[in-house]
């Protein structure tokens, strides 16, 4: 995980650090400053993400009636063959 981390002394620079974290409380962020993407950005992302969701629901039931029309068709190869 990387972050950004700016301390609250003015005029410091942000540094990147890189971390892991097994155990996360409230006490770890009490004084440091976490920076976020701008709300507009996120909002962005989200809208994103809901109409690539859209995108895989469509895709999926496409896939689902492609696979029944598959079927059909070879009930009535099988049909053809057995008659």
């Amino acid at each position: 995980m990387a972050i950004e981390h700016v301390s609250r002394n003015e005029g410091a620079k942000p540094e990147r650090i890189d971390l892991a974290i097994t155990c996360v409380t409230l006490s770890n962020f009490n004084d440091d400053v976490i920076l976020l993407s701008p709300l507009a950005e996120r909002h962005r992302i989200v809208a994103k993400v809901d109409e690539l969701m859209a995108l895989c629901d469509t895709l999926k039931a496409r896939l689902a009636d492609a696979q029944a029309t598959q079927l059909h068709l070879a009930d009535a190869i099988v049909e053809q063959a057995v008659c």
